[in-house]
């Protein structure tokens, strides 16, 4: 955790909040709840956060915590690095405060050097969440509590509302945009089942959007999904409706926009479950064809299995990281 992740899309992780509930197949594995109720099972910021089974694997037992002394580590790194958010839990997982969620914004506001990547299987929350035009205003008052907590001085230009400048003359120099240039909003696919949190994603306000296909349990197609908020299939690469008439129309709180960056992996770790290789080459091929960027992270079974090399691929979102 911490600095140079090993992690290949990544540069540091900042586990600012841990702890989460199995909600799907995926988490079935999942290496996080693992390590929390083993080699960090006596550490403060895990302590406490699983339950030990009778078939003696460790689950996650539904308690979060955000572990205070890691609040202000993205300040004190000085350079920009990409950062995953909250790898060892999920920011938007029901029992996370939204308290806590607005302070880890207010964090990513105040350094704003550094792109932060989150990652949630809770896309609806995530949604409402950044949707809500209440966001940036309560996301403004923790980020001036955190400046005077920390000793942080106005030193940006440009602000969101003007409307926070006098009421927050330190924080309205940090918001520059909405939604936040800097954080690269993404949600976990395992299957096509719980593909529609693409959809979630597509109506979510966010400057880039990612899928993290991994683990890769099954194909996966994400040219034609359907469920969520839309009552026609959707086409989340391309942003296109499959509507039985072109002369349909259909309401939306945010018009859906497209994927920027597919990342695919298959599972590691023990009892690892086996995908096929096709199903990574379809997803390359989606991607292609749409010129949506694709990273194929590992094979099943983790690094120590080769990649093949038509997949040893690794594209960036058509935006500055």
């Amino acid at each position: 955790m911490g600095k140079n992740s090993k992690i290949q899309w990544t540069e540091h992780t900042w586990n600012i909040i841990n702890g989460c509930e199995v909600c799907g197949p995926g988490c079935k594995n999942c290496y996080a709840m693992r390590l929390a109720g083993t080699r960090l099972k006596n550490h403060p910021s895990r302590e406490g956060l699983t339950t030990k089974t009778a078939a003696h694997q460790f689950l996650w037992n539904g308690k979060v915590r955000m572990y205070e002394p890691w609040l202000h580590q993205p300040l004190k790194w000085k350079m920009a690095a990409r950062i995953f958010v909250c790898a060892h839990g999920d920011l938007f997982y029901e029992q996370v405060p939204e308290k806590w969620i607005d302070m880890v914004y207010a964090v990513m506001v105040l350094a704003a050097h550094h792109t932060f990547q989150t990652l949630t299987k809770r896309s609806a929350r995530q949604m409402r969440y950044l949707n809500n035009p209440d966001t940036p205003r309560r996301i403004a008052n923790e980020a001036e509590k955190l400046c005077e907590r920390f000793g942080i001085k106005d030193r940006l230009a440009g602000n969101l509302y003007r409307s926070l400048k006098e009421e927050h003359p330190k924080v309205s120099s940090y918001l520059t945009q909405w939604p936040l240039p800097n954080v690269h909003v993404g949600v976990s696919i395992e299957d096509q089942d719980h593909a529609f949190r693409a959809i979630d994603l597509c109506l979510t306000k966010a400057a880039v959007r990612w899928i993290s296909a991994e683990p890769l349990l099954e194909p996966l197609d994400l040219r034609h999904i359907e469920g969520s908020y839309l009552e026609y299939p959707i086409n989340v690469l391309t942003n296109r409706l499959y509507l039985p008439d072109p002369n349909i129309r259909q309401d939306y709180a945010v018009t859906p926009t497209s994927i920027d960056q597919v990342i695919a992996g298959g599972e590691s770790g023990p009892n690892f479950r086996i995908v096929d290789t096709a199903a990574f080459r379809s997803l390359r091929d989606q991607c292609a064809r749409t010129d949506t960027a694709f990273f194929m992270k590992q094979m099943s079974g983790g690094a120590k299995v080769p990649i093949p090399d038509d997949l040893q691929i690794f594209e960036e979102p058509n935006v500055a990281w």
